[in-house]
């Protein structure tokens, strides 16, 4: 229970979140879909911040940013941390 309060990744929080489904009853079925999507979207939250803080630092020095070079931004803040999660999943 710890690790659940003292870590800033979501990930990190995932297996105390599996144990304490497992402790209360839920099925294996619904708590492995449901907690690494809770998860991800926490991470796309942060990661869609990360990825506007990018455009505005941008921004601010000066710096033109390419059409190509937002979008490859965004993509990679979205899908970026969705990985881990899936295969985390299928363990």
């Amino acid at each position: 229970m710890l690790t659940a309060f003292v870590t800033r990744s979501s990930g990190g929080t995932l297996p105390v979140g599996i144990q304490a489904a497992e402790r209360l009853g839920v099925r294996k079925g619904v708590y492995s879909f449901t907690l690494p999507l809770g998860s991800n979207v926490n991470m796309d939250g942060t990661a869609i911040y990360v990825g506007a803080a990018t455009v505005f630092v941008a921004n601010v020095t000066g710096t033109d940013l390419s059409l190509t070079q937002i979008v490859t931004v965004a993509a990679v803040g979205v899908l970026a941390p969705s990985v881990p999660q899936v295969c985390r999943a299928r363990d």
